[in-house]
């Protein structure tokens, strides 16, 4: 546990903050998708982006029912994303992808977190496996939930910074590509 933070006890969790899941849900969903089916325009475009970074946060919704790191971190779940964009949006297989792989994002940075709260890991295979797994690699180190304690503000300065310069360049190049097809697709029809 990080030194000057011990005063917190249990409210150390090891997970990416809410701006490293959605750099990740971007990234993904940009990289898969690109800019999807937003025949470039821009409102398009920012609902789209919007979209990729909820759904890389929305795995801890959880928290508003008492059951985090369950079945919404998991394939399962990511599965049932899916299954929605299918029904959503018929014969858009890019997006069902980019969608599925925004939400799986939340999935993978928890599984590199470190954990310090019990039950340690997540219930990543759920329906098929309901325990928890944690990966042997801490790439995020535990940051202290309570924002509105001042000595928080270091700790998650810190995690902000690992989860730009580890998940950043991926959403920069997400992004970078989306701007370049969006302009091929305005050349096209322009």
């Amino acid at each position: 546990m990080i030194p000057s933070l011990r005063r917190y006890g249990n409210q150390l969790i090891g997970m990416p903050t809410p701006i490293g899941h959605a750099l990740g849900g971007i990234a993904a969903g940009t990289l898969i998708g690109g800019a999807a089916e937003t025949d470039g325009d821009r409102s398009r475009l920012v609902r789209w982006l919007a979209l990729l970074a909820v759904l890389g946060m929305l795995p801890d919704a959880d928290f508003l029912v008492g059951a985090h790191r369950e079945a919404s971190h998991s394939v399962g779940a990511v599965l049932l994303v899916v299954g929605g964009g299918v029904l959503v949006v018929p014969r858009q297989p890019r997006i069902w992808a980019a969608t599925g792989a925004a939400y799986l994002t939340h999935v993978v940075l928890d599984w590199l977190g470190t954990d310090t709260v019990a039950p340690f890991g997540l219930m990543a295979l759920w329906p098929i496996d309901t325990a928890f797994y944690m990966s042997s690699v801490e790439l995020f180190h535990p940051v202290c939930r309570q924002y509105w304690l001042v000595g928080c503000w270091a700790s998650l300065g810190r995690a902000v910074a690992v989860e730009l310069a580890v998940i950043g360049p991926f959403a920069a190049v997400g992004l970078v590509r989306t701007g370049l097809r969006r302009r091929r697709s305005r050349d096209r029809s322009g």
